[in-house]
């Protein structure tokens, strides 16, 4: 018999009931005789007794009908129903708890006993039923364990921060303090757990998934971002260049199913869940279906952005305007911090990563929390984008370039062909290639350049969309601010 359960209800048929039976009764009343008087101790025996004569002829019953493999008699079938009825009759009646409030606790963060407290008001129960917010988790798609830290759709884990270091040029050994943790805690986790997602057992304890997603979007918003004319572009890093188009063909398929749900105007999958065209009843609906479809699981991930989307606009869930590619543009636009064109040059292939070795520039002085505050006290006067340091070490580069090729052809008296045969690893030609005719004979005569550097920094304004010569030298002035190795 599995231990805890109430002894009552689990009465055995055979031989051994009359024992197992009294056993029970002298069980209860010694139990219970250290905490009630002696009157309210006859009381429960006499419920006991009453309860257990009418459930145990039906019981017996069943059990040597099972036995001799022979239905049961109609009589016995009433009062054995009718017994279980008058067991249950006196048990509270669970109140639902919607399925979204749960995904929304777990996306936060919570564990499922804070968010069983969170929802006592509607289980009726004092501390609320965790039992019951477990169950609704892992039914939903929800890892197991301790609560973990969300960010993009996925569970944190060791693969996020290789991600992580990767996408700025670091180890794994050298940011590994940056979460609190070490580098030979890492490898033992990795070989005994896999990529099991970070967790933390203890509330006041420092969270790893939760300290990677701050300093994640601590770095994005300080790197990967380009001042425009009007307003800010955001630039990608290589993993998510990698996971956006993975992560929109996913979220197209789920706004698909829920496109047909809407247009059937009907999606009933539980009594009490009827699909509408408004933000809460679509959410319930993703959670009740993601039992089913593990399609829909991209959604739940995403349940947090989504709700915020669609009570911004809601006329994207309206007949006309709904469209699968468009929800999850704007979705993971909302998500990424983005713009839903930014999201479909990246799916289309139009955008290049930020280069890690740019980053790495930029952040070699975080390897250490000690390091990192220091780090962060010197740049607060200006925060230069990795996509403006990587157009500084190109204009860098062809400079040097365009000075070497000046003093070999006035120096040492060789041609433009001669050179190009001797460097064809230079940037400088496939530059010098796209220009214009016009400009190309110019380039073709080093000895008609005039100072090297304000030639070069026409030829890289023209390079880039006509920007002026002043542009492109504060680029290679962010270039070598940065790239400056920090005094010892």
């Amino acid at each position: 018999m599995k231990k805890g359960a109430p002894a009552l209800f689990r009465t055995p048929g055979g031989r051994n009931a009359e024992r197992f039976l009294s056993f029970m009764i002298e069980s209860e009343n010694t139990t219970n005789a250290t905490q009630m008087p002696e009157a309210s101790n006859e009381e429960l025996r006499k419920r006991q007794r009453a309860t257990l004569d009418e459930h145990r002829p039906g019981a017996w019953a069943k059990s040597i009908a099972a036995r001799k493999g022979k239905a049961l008699s109609q009589e016995h079938t009433a009062k054995l129903s009718a017994s279980h009825k008058k067991r249950f009759a006196e048990r509270p009646v669970k109140r639902k708890v919607p399925r979204r409030m749960i995904a929304e606790d777990t996306l936060l963060g919570l564990s499922s006993i804070a968010s069983a407290k969170k929802r006592e008001a509607l289980y009726g129960k004092p501390g609320g039923l965790q039992a019951d917010v477990s169950r609704m988790r892992k039914a939903t798609g929800f890892p197991p364990g301790w609560p973990a830290a969300y960010r993009h759709g996925d569970a944190l884990g060791w693969k996020h921060f290789g991600d992580f270091c990767s996408d700025f040029g670091h180890t794994k050994k050298e940011w590994a303090p940056l979460i609190q943790a070490s580098y030979r805690g890492y490898a033992n986790r990795v070989k005994a757990k896999g990529d099991r997602p970070f967790s933390s057992p203890r509330p006041g304890a420092p969270h790893p998934g939760k300290l990677l997603n701050a300093k994640w979007a601590e770095f994005i918003e300080r790197y990967c971002y380009t001042q425009g004319r009007r307003w800010r572009m955001r630039d990608f890093l290589t993993s998510e260049i990698r996971d956006i188009p993975i992560k929109h063909a996913a979220l197209r398929e789920a706004f698909g199913i829920l496109g047909e749900a809407l247009q059937a105007e009907g999606g009933r999958i539980a009594p009490e869940v009827r699909i509408a065209r408004d933000v809460d009843s679509v959410s319930e609906w993703i959670c009740w279906k993601a039992i089913y479809d593990q399609e829909l699981q991209v959604l739940v991930r995403f349940l947090l952005p989504l709700r915020d989307l669609l009570r911004e606009k809601p006329k994207l869930l309206e007949a006309g305007a709904f469209k699968s590619e468009v929800l999850a543009s704007e979705l993971l636009a909302r998500d990424y911090k983005a713009t839903p064109s930014r999201i479909d040059d990246v799916i289309a292939g139009k955008l290049q990563a930020l280069h890690p070795s740019s980053l790495c520039k930029l952040t070699s002085t975080q390897s250490g929390p000690a390091a990192e505050v220091v780090a962060q006290t010197k740049r607060a006067k200006k925060s230069v984008s990795a996509r403006t340091v990587e157009k500084g070490q190109l204009c860098d580069q062809v400079e040097r370039e365009m000075r070497k090729i000046k003093a070999l052809c006035t120096s040492g008296g060789r041609t433009i062909v001669e050179i190009q045969l001797a460097y064809p690893d230079f940037v400088v030609w496939k530059i010098r290639d796209a220009l214009t005719q016009e400009d190309r004979e110019h380039f073709n005569r080093p000895r008609q350049w005039g100072p090297v550097i304000g030639y070069a920094e026409i030829i890289l304004g023209k390079h880039y969309d006509g920007k002026s010569a002043q542009t492109v030298r504060g680029w290679v002035k962010d270039y070598r601010t940065t790239s400056r190795k920090p005094a010892a």
